[in-house]
């Protein structure tokens, strides 16, 4: 499994982990960006992940979700039901209950995006007490961006990695740097017995 590590961002706003934030405007406080988010690497195989490659492209190729107010080259946010039986995906899946800083969670709600050259993302924010970004190809230092306050930062992740961050804090996928950024977005939530 992934090692997880805590992000410690230094006064430069570089953390001391291999797992940086970028200053795209002022830096925000140190212990603000602590207390939000950590990340974990190395979820999945190389085949694993070429395998969730394909998946991502079948689903933003053959189904793609086109509902007012959603980004193009997102798929719908049931994946993790349609494909509750798909080893890589269950596997996933696992992976974000497992490192879920806060315990007790789950997935509600999971997702493919796709980053091309028409793509027009916004910020946003999610009902829920906790998100997952799983970055699976093409996100290496170029991570999703947080506003905190006023203040944008860039997350800069690797590849096959998952950043958990606080549902509520206003954020957005990049833009297209040139290259197609593959991603995998899930809400995590508390259930109740009989959900």
């Amino acid at each position: 499994m992934g090692k997880r590590l805590s992000w410690r961002v230094a006064a430069d706003c570089k953390s001391v982990t291999s797992v940086e934030l970028v200053r795209i405007h002022p830096c925000p406080p140190i212990q603000i960006i602590s207390k939000i988010m950590f990340t974990i690497e190395n979820i999945l195989s190389q085949s694993e992940l070429e395998t969730l490659i394909q998946l991502i492209d079948y689903e933003i190729t053959n189904h793609l979700f086109t509902e007012p107010g959603f980004p193009l080259y997102q798929s719908s946010a049931i994946m993790h039901i349609k494909y509750k039986d798909h080893p890589v995906i269950k596997k996933l899946i696992e992976s974000i209950v497992k490192n879920c800083p806060i315990k007790d969670l789950g997935v509600r709600s999971f997702w493919f995006n796709v980053c091309k050259e028409d793509s027009q993302f916004e910020f946003h924010t999610h009902n829920a007490p906790l998100t997952a970004v799983y970055f699976a190809k093409n996100c290496t230092d170029n991570g999703t961006i947080l506003q905190i306050n006023n203040t944008f930062v860039k997350t800069l992740a690797k590849d096959n990695s998952i950043l958990f961050s606080d549902g509520g804090i206003p954020h957005s996928v990049p833009k297209w740097n040139g290259i197609e950024r593959y991603s995998v977005a899930a809400e995590l939530t508390q259930f109740k017995i009989g959900d």
